[in-house]
């Protein structure tokens, strides 16, 4: 048996060698070795485009390399789909949890574990549940359906069925950007835990905070290589800035703004939305927006963000109350006037691309009807397109190597850039970023974040929505929280801090009570 020398005399689990991966002529990862220690915690950094999903989606069976080799516990093994990595002990917990809203947790799992042949009685899936829920403070009831549950539960869900997988290695893709605090420190508590287990951790994650506080080593990637490996010890938070980025711009700086408040963009009065299944998602909520400002929405999904959007976006039926955009009522406003008025950046980015279509007909989405785009009113002027679609490409920092390339081949982070871009450069009057910097990096959140601010410094409106407390705090001029429905006003930035923020998201009017009674 040929054991690679990194395994001689040591606890590797997992080693990566000279993998290198293209997509339509874009090397995504060029000859990348990366190993997998037994019982650490190892933090995968990168900007977004640098090829860390990637090069976890070859490891889990998802992408097929091109060149390369994979070694498991010294022996080479071939990776051809999911259900080899499972074998092998190799499993994923996704950024956005892949589970059956109408199915219980139970059912869930289960369900699974069947689709990968892996079979258990039914009971003892639910007492496994129990168990593991209780070890590391979960909090799940196996018999809640998952259309119940907050994002955070259904990330802990997610976990579960790796650890009933009997994982070794599990992968973890930006587990903590929507959580709170709270949260955010019971996934360190759990990887932790695994680790003393016995398990290995791989952390992706573009925050250079977290990543000092829990790992055991660091590997950087850009641009598809290797750049740097450290242990945990030597790694300082300007050192792992300027290994990621060439450039290192400074903390956006933000200024409280003088709101005029005859300019009224969007009011909301006594607004009831129902969910899918008919109860009231929106109770009641009334918000005014003004030109010149930023207002912040935090809140843990599922508390009704989305209805509340889809009803001002025009998506989504109001069942009471209005909604008054420009001084007029928005139903009186055709889908083609409001896509033009309003920018859109939602949650989920795929739903906002065609992502097999070029980057250029992805930016030209809503200007179809452009006199830049059109040449004589017929005919698409495409070297008008790509002279406009380079020119946002370089703006926004967007990591493509042509406009003609689809938009597949683009990571997450990109195709949030690639929104933003296309939306902002309509210049409406009013901008709705739903959780917008979820999947960018530490130098592409700084960038998003300027670019609100300085469009806000135009007179624009902003409505930010986002699970993220420490955003809302950072951007906003003024700061809600919605929870079950209600939609709480805190005051401005200068009046409120991350701790009410937060107490707001998980308790609501509870706060109230508490002080009123103190």
């Amino acid at each position: 048996m040929n054991i690679p020398p990194t395994f001689l005399n040591s606890n590797t689990v997992v080693l990566m060698r000279g993998i290198t991966k293209e997509f339509y002529g874009f090397k995504a990862l060029d000859n990348v070795d990366f190993d997998i220690k037994k019982g650490e915690i190892h933090v995968l950094l990168g900007e977004n485009g640098a090829g860390k999903t990637t090069l976890v989606k070859i490891l889990t069976g998802v992408y097929l390399m091109d060149k390369g080799e994979i070694y498991i516990d010294g022996v080479k093994r071939d990776i051809r789909n999911v259900g080899d990595a499972v074998k092998y002990g190799i499993s994923i917990v996704n950024q956005y949890p892949q589970l059956i809203d109408e199915l219980t947790i139970t059912e869930n799992i289960s369900l699974s574990l069947r689709s990968l042949g892996i079979i258990h009685r039914f009971n003892k899936i639910k007492e496994k549940i129990i168990e593991y829920s209780d070890k590391y403070s979960f909090k799940l009831d196996p018999d809640k359906y998952v259309r119940d549950l907050s994002f955070s539960e259904r990330q802990r869900v997610e976990i579960l069925k790796a650890i009933l997988l009997d994982s070794k290695v599990i992968i973890m893709d930006e587990p903590t950007t929507l959580l709170t605090t709270w949260e955010r420190k019971l996934i360190y508590q759990f990887m932790k835990r695994a680790k003393e287990e016995g398990r290995s951790i791989v952390l992706i994650t573009h925050k250079l905070s977290e990543a000092l506080e829990v790992a055991d080593r660091i590997t950087i990637l850009k641009k598809g290589r290797v750049v740097a490996r450290l242990n945990a010890e030597d790694a300082t938070y300007g050192k792992l800035m300027k290994l990621m980025f060439d450039k290192i711009h400074a903390k956006t700086v933000d200024r409280k703004r003088d709101v005029d408040s005859r300019n009224e963009i969007l009011r909301i009065e006594d607004l009831v939305v129902l969910d899918e299944y008919g109860r009231k998602a929106v109770k009641n909520v009334n918000l005014k927006l003004y030109s010149g400002e930023i207002v912040g929405i935090a809140g843990i999904a599922g508390n009704g963000q989305r209805e509340l959007i889809e009803a001002i976006y025009g998506v989504r039926r109001r069942e009471a109350g209005k909604i008054i955009f420009l001084g007029r009522d928005i139903s009186k406003y055709n889908a083609r006037e409001l896509r033009k008025l309003v920018g859109y950046i939602p949650d989920k980015i795929p739903e906002a691309v065609i992502l097999n279509m070029p980057i250029y007909e992805n930016l030209i989405l809503k200007k179809y009807d452009d006199s830049m785009i059109l040449r004589k009113k017929i005919f698409i002027d495409y070297k008008s397109v790509y002279k406009y679609s380079s020119s946002l490409i370089s703006e926004y920092n967007i990591a493509a190597e042509d406009p003609g390339v689809d938009a597949g081949t683009l990571s997450g982070g990109n195709l949030q850039k690639l929104v933003l871009a296309r939306e902002l450069s309509l210049d409406p009057p009013l901008i709705i970023a739903v959780n917008p910097s979820k999947t960018l990096d530490h130098f592409s959140t700084e960038l998003l974040h300027s670019t609100l601010i300085k469009y806000r410094d135009r007179g624009k409106a902003i409505l930010l929505v986002s699970e993220d407390s420490e955003e809302v705090m950072k951007v906003s001029d003024r700061i809600m929280v919605m929870h079950e429905g209600n939609l709480y006003e805190l005051g401005s930035k200068d009046e409120v801090d991350l701790g009410l923020i937060e107490e707001y998201m998980i308790r609501g009017g509870e706060v109230e009570e508490v002080i009123k009674v103190g």
